[in-house]
């Protein structure tokens, strides 16, 4: 166990973003070290003060008990007892979780260079509720393709928060991006916005198109279908495989966000999942339960205010830097 922890991990690259951005929901681990050095064999109450630190640290109940019920089958079949085996047991088992809760092909996360014809651009929705950061996200977002040489276009899609299409043209500035915004008419349809933005994108050969929307509550009818008829006339001119559709989380949100996942997957099918802010909570499991229970990959993470902590979400970092305070030290 501990030679497969070794080749998994021994060569990961330090990531200080990571480091910094988990500090928190690695803090919820320091009691579980204490345990584990003064433990001998495996025993049931230091498993169940794991199982409470993964709800503490939001999996949520049901990825917990999936998780917990998966590693004492394994203690059971290997009949390893020596506690200091213990987590890079945990380790593997949380990483498989993750990458076995689909077997779904693995794309690029920006996929902007296949396109179906030289005028078709990459184009990304995203969704989700009120003061998540979706335009926050965007502007980071667009900074990060700038940097790689995309020539990147922001729609203005959010026609009902006063001051939203004056927020992305800070960023547009910020990034230097060009933003697409319907001047001059009062509360446009967002459908309409988007639809001539796409238009727009596709006549100036732009890489990639990133769209903004209302934030809105996922119990209200209306607004959900109006994000539904988006993605209906943006597939009207534009290949599917172009379009990918982003859920904007907010990592303090805790267990909310599980309903945010099933029912704007239900408005508009979700490729990934962007959480926001897991720099200032200690609720990192969360990204297990979205992943386990919805089969919803996390596409980026925030670790911080600046442009560049939006950063590629990467399990094999996340759990590097989540655990490798103690859970390496001895290896």
């Amino acid at each position: 166990m501990f030679q497969w922890f070794k080749n998994k991990f021994f060569k990961k690259k330090n990531s200080d973003k990571y480091q910094l951005g988990l500090a928190k929901t690695k803090g919820n681990f320091v009691n579980f070290e204490t345990l584990l050095k003064e433990a001998k064999n495996i025993e049931e109450s230091l498993l169940s003060a794991l199982e409470n630190i993964l709800i503490e640290s939001d999996f949520g109940v049901k990825t917990t008990l999936f998780l917990m019920q998966s590693i004492k089958n394994y203690l059971n079949q290997s009949n390893i007892k020596e506690a200091r085996q213990l987590p890079s047991i945990i380790i593997k088992h949380l990483l498989h979780l993750y990458q076995d809760s689909s077997k779904q092909s693995q794309t690029p996360i920006l996929n902007t260079n296949s396109k179906t014809t030289l005028t078709d651009p990459q184009m990304y929705l995203f969704v989700g509720v009120n003061g998540v950061g979706k335009t926050t996200t965007i502007g980071k977002m667009a900074t990060k393709l700038r940097q790689e040489g995309k020539k990147v276009l922001l729609v203005a899609g959010d026609t009902f928060r006063a001051g939203a299409v004056e927020q992305l043209k800070i960023w547009g500035n910020w990034s230097q991006t060009e933003v697409f915004a319907k001047e001059g008419t009062l509360f446009p349809s967002p459908s309409s916005v988007i639809f001539e933005g796409l238009q727009y994108a596709k006549k100036n050969a732009y890489d990639v198109v990133l769209c903004d929307t209302a934030g809105r509550l996922q119990n209200k009818a209306n607004l959900m279908q109006e994000l539904a008829k988006i993605q209906r006339v943006i597939l009207k001119h534009l290949n599917p495989e172009n379009l990918q559709s982003f859920l904007v989380l907010d990592a303090n949100t805790g267990q909310n966000a599980l309903n945010q996942v099933e029912l704007f997957n239900e408005a508009v099918p979700l490729t990934g999942a962007i959480i926001t802010k897991l720099d200032g909570t200690s609720k990192g499991g969360i990204v297990f339960a979205i992943k386990h229970l919805y089969n919803l990959s996390i596409k980026f993470i925030g670790l911080g205010e600046k442009p560049e902590d939006l950063v590629d979400f990467d399990i094999q970092n996340y759990l590097f830097h989540l655990f490798n305070n103690f859970f390496l030290k001895n290896i």
